[in-house]
């Protein structure tokens, strides 16, 4: 009986063995028919060194990267999409008729708008021409030109592709070969990258130089700022997202090409990146290039010259207190509606006691523009009250409104004019322009 049960075991093992070697062998064959019927072989013409499309080269630099003889910045991205679906062409048939006979029939063959792409390898140079589609199945016509020789044949689209499809009408759609023909209709605009930043996971540290001149840091692995926050002040978590979410989104509304650093004009604000590997980057805001006044953002390695629009702004007019947290009030008590409980009103005696509370509670539940260590100068009137635990001198000036907290030192600056934050920040930096 143990015997039997070893035996059994064996040819099981042999069979397995068997079924396995089997399976690979299948696939070895089915791999190696996938290869040659690849439309465009490295192993057969060389490395693959770039591609031309509707008047536009595309080339391979030494780091892999693809790049027009213009200085412009080109979408890695996007030109990968394209070769990918184009690597997805399979031949599956070969035409045994020569150029005359296909001239005859142009238009059998091929539509009046010659649509074709040249691929450039180290060993040949290959035009790519599309024919027209089968009628009777998704596979279509098409020519390639190589040196002296012709081919003409018969190619499929094997590539990814979602879409929705009518079950009976599968077989013939036209939704892949009208892919193939959008993406030999693109011009040099579509793989133009506005985006000026790329992997933010690789930003370590921001060193700024902004408006007005401020000079501070943000270190983005700890969500901190040099110089750190006020003492009894905290981080804004929220505002670092909310600024490199601005970063991500930065996009130039078009690319000026051979660009003359001579031209630039009214520098603003000054970027340094610190990149995780010890590289680096800079990107710079200027006002006005030659007679343009505008906003116009240089970028360092390799250098572009990008014009944006306003809302590309918004991560340059930053200052270091937009990444504290500077409430006088915390949110939770504010929420509970604890408001300011008023214990003097100095000039304002004419002023209701809830009439005050309501002014300062709803005062209170704003972000100041900013925080000081020092009591404002020019002092048109005074007075001190409670809120929520916290101990505040209230100062009011020509501009501002500001509490002064007993315990921290801290000064909270509002504007009385209800002015916002980013309309003075806007202000600032359209003065900075003059």
């Amino acid at each position: 009986m143990k015997t039997n049960a070893i035996y059994f075991l064996i040819l099981t093992c042999l069979l397995t063995f068997t079924y396995f070697f089997q399976e690979l062998k299948e696939r070895e064959k089915f791999e190696e028919k996938d290869r040659r019927e690849i439309l465009f072989n490295e192993k057969v013409y060389g490395p693959f060194l770039g591609f031309e499309l509707n008047d536009a080269y595309f080339f391979k630099d030494r780091n892999g990267q693809f790049k027009t003889k213009k200085n412009i910045p080109i979408s890695q991205e996007k030109v990968f999409k394209v070769l990918n679906i184009l690597s997805g062409l399979r031949v599956e048939k070969i035409l045994p008729v020569g150029e005359k006979k296909i001239n005859e029939d142009q238009k059998l063959f091929f539509p009046d708008k010659e649509q074709k792409i040249t691929f450039r390898f180290k060993n040949k140079r290959m035009v790519f021409i599309l024919g027209e589609k089968l009628s009777y199945s998704q596979s279509f016509y098409f020519k390639i030109e190589g040196g002296k020789k012709v081919i003409f044949g018969i190619a499929k689209d094997v590539s990814d592709f979602k879409a929705l499809y009518q079950k009976e009408n599968y077989e013939n759609s036209s939704k892949r070969y009208n892919r193939l023909s959008n993406i030999l209709s693109l011009n040099e605009k579509y793989f133009i990258n506005k985006k000026i930043i790329g992997n933010f996971s690789k930003i370590r540290k921001i060193k700024f130089e902004g408006v007005g001149g401020e000079k501070f840091s943000l270190d983005l692995s700890k969500n901190a700022t040099i110089p750190a926050h006020f003492k009894g002040l905290a981080y804004s978590k929220a505002k670092f997202n909310v600024f490199k979410s601005d970063l991500l989104e930065l996009k130039g509304v078009s690319i000026i090409e051979n660009w003359e650093k001579k031209k630039l004009a009214r520098k603003l604000v000054t970027m340094n990146f610190l990149l995780k590997n010890k590289e680096s980057f800079k990107l710079e805001l200027f006002g006005k290039y030659g007679d343009q006044k505008s906003f116009f953002i240089l970028k360092s390695e390799p250098s572009y010259l990008y014009k944006i629009n306003q809302k590309s702004l918004l991560p340059f007019i930053v200052s270091v207190q937009d990444f504290w947290s500077l409430n006088p009030l915390k949110r939770q008590d504010i929420q509970k509606g604890k408001g300011p409980r008023v214990s003097s009103l100095g000039d304002s005696k004419n002023l209701s006691q809830k009439k005050a509370q309501n002014a300062f509670f709803s005062l209170l539940k704003r972000r100041p523009y900013k925080v000081s260590k020092n009591k404002p100068v020019k002092i048109q009137s005074s007075f001190p009250f409670k809120a929520s635990g916290h101990s505040f001198q209230i100062f009011k000036t020509k501009e501002e409104l500001v509490f002064f907290n007993d315990k921290t030192g801290i000064s909270y600056h509002y504007w009385i004019s209800g002015k916002s934050l980013l309309q003075s920040k806007m202000e600032r930096l359209i003065l900075s322009q003059r």
